[in-house]
């Protein structure tokens, strides 16, 4: 695993007299408040509800859900439109932030 500093960590260790001696580490996944924005180009597909978007995407269909900036965008778009777009992922909902044509 790659660890840089600052890193969140679980170990196991185990005591060899006075030493304390590390088993083994894992590096903890990024906390929700260091989400990751992700790019993704894919095909509009439409509308399922004001709030959420279905796009085609090189991992297939998926559905979106809308920021209130991004729900203002995509009432102008049209279904088989190329779109590039912004998202982050909380939990397992993709949340789209901007969208460019």
């Amino acid at each position: 695993q790659n660890l840089n500093t600052n890193d969140a960590v679980q170990f196991k260790y185990y005591e060899n007299g006075p030493q304390q001696v590390i088993k083994s580490i894992t590096k903890q996944k990024q906390d929700q408040q260091k989400e990751e924005t992700k790019t993704e180009t894919g095909t509009y597909i439409g509308l399922a509800d004001p709030h959420t978007v279905e796009i085609k995407t090189s991992k297939g269909y998926e559905a979106y859900q809308l920021s209130t900036s991004a729900q203002k965008i995509a009432l102008f778009l049209k279904p088989n439109e190329t779109i590039t777009f912004s998202y982050k992922q909380k939990g397992q909902q993709l949340i789209i932030e901007d969208i460019n044509k």
